[in-house]
């Protein structure tokens, strides 16, 4: 059975380009794709305060940030509108990035994603039942989805859900949190990341209250930013299964091996352009 990839790292497995050509492409494509906020910024249309302000209500409420930004007065409806077809228009797929670097022809990239999307598309329905066929399956849909919507929100990070499995082990990793939550069915969410994913998370949520200072290396500045995250998106879940009658409160974050599992363990794998995340839900 296909599994769930990034285009990119399809057409490296599939010999279409080499791994240096996808990072090349990867580094020229974040360079281009620019953060809404960043956006704004970069045209004096908002402060850096008001990037903050922003950022930390987002962290609240896991809304988009132009929606914010309007709500809180920081932009106009029109200005916001301009900003979103600025951005659409220089924006650019990993595809494209690979043509407009010379590392793929536009036919090839054409062929290519018609027999990628007809293989994923297969991959993501089994993914789909495997969610829905889990133990715990409210928890782990609504951990995985918050999970995976968070990374690239507040981390920059894209992800999707792959691989579905219980009672199995999570893959090792650099880096560990994990988080008690209490409730009609108590369960611990737990992620794993490796020292860079870490990092990169960690400077991301820390760039807009610091600047350019943020740090070079995991360090307990680090750890103590991704506990938050891990908190933020354990929140989310909680009110979310709050929605349909199941009553949760998230316990304190703890970084480092969890305990051991109770009745059951359900794995979600989600894979990045570069590398894998680990999530578990522990019964």
């Amino acid at each position: 059975m296909s599994s769930i990839q990034f285009f990119g790292q399809w057409l490296v497995a599939r010999g279409h380009v080499t791994a240096d050509a996808l990072q090349d492409a990867l580094a020229y494509q974040a360079a281009v794709n620019v953060p809404l906020g960043a956006l704004a910024l970069s045209k004096g249309l908002l402060t850096e305060r008001q990037l903050l302000l922003v950022h930390t209500e987002q962290r609240r409420t896991d809304r988009r940030f132009g929606e914010l930004a309007v709500q809180m007065g920081f932009l106009r409806r029109a200005q916001l509108d301009e900003l979103l077809r600025e951005q659409a228009e220089a924006h650019i797929l990993i595809g494209e990035a690979l043509v407009q670097k010379g590392h793929l022809s536009r036919d090839a990239l054409e062929d290519a994603f018609q027999a990628y999307r007809a293989e994923q598309m297969e991959a993501e329905e089994a993914t789909r039942r495997a969610l829905e066929a889990a133990p715990r399956s409210a928890a782990v849909q609504a951990a995985a989805d918050v999970t995976a919507r968070l990374l690239l929100r507040m981390g920059g990070l894209s992800a999707k859900l792959t691989r579905v499995t219980w009672d199995a082990p999570l893959a090792p990793q650099d880096r560990t949190f994990w988080q008690r939550v209490e409730g009609a069915e108590p369960f611990a969410y737990v992620l794993t990341l490796s020292d860079a994913q870490t990092l990169a998370l960690g400077r991301r949520m820390l760039e807009p209250l610091q600047g350019g200072d943020v740090p070079e290396a995991v360090d307990a500045l680090v750890l103590d930013v991704v506990k938050e995250f891990v908190n933020i998106v354990v929140t989310q879940v909680c009110l979310r299964l709050g929605r349909d009658g199941r009553e949760h409160t998230p316990g304190a974050i703890e970084h480092g091996e969890p305990p051991a599992p109770g009745a059951t363990r359900v794995v979600v794998d989600l894979v990045l352009p570069s590398g894998r995340v680990g999530l578990a839900i522990d019964g």
